[in-house]
C-alpha cells in the first residue's frame, strides 16, 4: 500500500481514524555571531525549527497522538511538555497543516518564539536546548533537535536536503514545505 498523504482543510476529523497534533516550534537567530571561523558570515541570520529525531528512527515535528477527550490544541500543549519540556500556551499556536495519513490524520501547528522579528542570542538557543533536556519523555520517545531552515549552498546543503531526506515522518516534507512557504524562507540556494 502506498502512503498516504492527502491535505485537508485545517482541524478536519475522519471517523474511524486517530488525530495526531504536531507543533513546529521555530526561532531566529545570529547563530554564527561567536562562532569564530573566518569563513562563515557572523552576521547571517538563521531560521531553526525544533523538531524529534524520534525513538523509530525518524524525524519529525513534536507531538503525538491525541487522548480521548482531548482537543488537538490541548494535546499539542501536552506534547510539547512531554517531549521538550517547553510550558507552551494555547494561544500561541498557529494552523499550518491538516494531512491524512494511511491511519491517522494529522494536525500540524506553529508557535514562531520570535515574535516581531526578534532574534535570539547563541547563548539562549543553547539555553533553550539545555532546558529540553529536562522534559519528561526525553529519549524514551525521541530526542529534540535543531534543524536549520537555510541552504547554504548550490549543493543542498541544510534545509533542503533536510526536506529531501527519507529519514522524515509521514506528511513531515509537506509540513516544513508549507512553513518555509508561510515564512518566506527558500528551500534552494539563492542563484547568484
Amino acid at each position: 500500500m502506498a502512503n498516504l498523504v492527502r491535505e485537508l482543510p485545517f482541524g478536519t476529523t475522519i471517523e474511524g481514524k486517530k488525530n495526531g497534533a504536531f507543533v513546529a516550534m521555530t526561532l531566529r537567530s545570529k547563530l554564527y555571531k561567536n562562532y569564530g571561523d573566518p569563513n562563515v558570515d557572523p552576521e547571517q541570520v538563521v531560521d531553526i525549527v525544533v523538531m524529534c529525531q524520534r525513538w523509530d528512527g525518524l524525524q519529525g515535528l513534536i507531538g503525538g497522538f491525541v487522548d480521548p477527550g482531548e482537543s488537538i490544541e490541548d494535546c499539542a500543549v501536552r506534547e510539547v511538555l512531554e517531549e521538550v519540556s517547553f510550558p507552551l500556551q494555547k494561544q500561541f499556536l498557529e494552523p499550518l497543516a491538516t494531512h491524512e495519513l494511511n491511519r491517522v490524520v494529522v494536525h500540524a501547528f506553529h508557535v514562531n518564539l520570535s515574535k516581531d522579528g526578534e532574534l535570539w542570542a547563541d547563548h539562549d538557543v543553547k539555553n533553550l536546548f539545555r532546558g529540553m533536556s529536562y522534559a519528561k519523555h526525553l529519549v524514551v520517545e525521541g530526542n529534540p533537535i535543531f534543524v536549520h531552515m537555510k541552504t547554504y549552498d548550490k549543493w543542498g546543503k541544510g534545509f533542503k536536503n533536510t526536506i529531501n531526506s527519507n529519514t522524515l515522518a509521514s506528511a513531515v516534507k509537506e509540513e516544513l514545505e508549507i512553513l518555509a512557504t508561510k515564512l518566506g524562507i527558500p528551500i534552494e540556494y539563492p542563484s547568484a
